[in-house]
């Protein structure tokens, strides 16, 4: 695990991104999955899932807590009473089933694990050069 983190850490750190592996605590994101489909419903969806990337992995906080997740969601402009009827109500648990169906149909096994144009994959950290040629692979074929 200590090879992965500074695997991990390196690859951040040259992309200029903090990361910080011994204030990460492992937790349930499904919440914050939820959320992010709440958010995409007004727009704020990549907002969104910067500020809860980065409170996870730069400042060690805890994503799977309602009270925690309306703070990100107010953070980033949308409205905190709205985002807490959504994750009380589980509006968007399907949405959120519906994904994990895909990764897993796509060979998902663990994170991170990128979804490219809904038809191309690739697990693990990897480097931009890595990430930009499947990319550039994904919209040619």
């Amino acid at each position: 695990m200590a090879e992965i983190n500074a695997q991990l850490a390196e690859l951040t750190a040259a992309e200029g991104l903090i990361y910080e592996p011994a204030l990460t605590v492992p937790t349930n994101s499904r919440l914050a999955l939820e959320l992010l489909h709440h958010a995409g419903t007004v727009g704020l969806r990549s907002e969104l899932t910067e500020r809860i990337l980065l409170a996870y992995f730069a400042e060690g906080a805890h994503v799977g807590r309602i009270d925690e997740l309306v703070g990100f969601a107010e953070e980033v402009g949308l409205d905190g009473e709205a985002a807490r009827s959504a994750l009380a109500s589980s509006r968007h648990v399907s949405e959120v089933d519906a994904d994990i169906d895909q990764a897993r149909d796509l060979g998902a096994r663990g994170v991170p694990f990128y979804v490219i144009n809904n038809k191309s994959a690739l697990p693990g950290a990897v480097s931009t050069s890595e990430l930009l040629a499947a990319f550039k692979t994904a919209n040619t074929s």
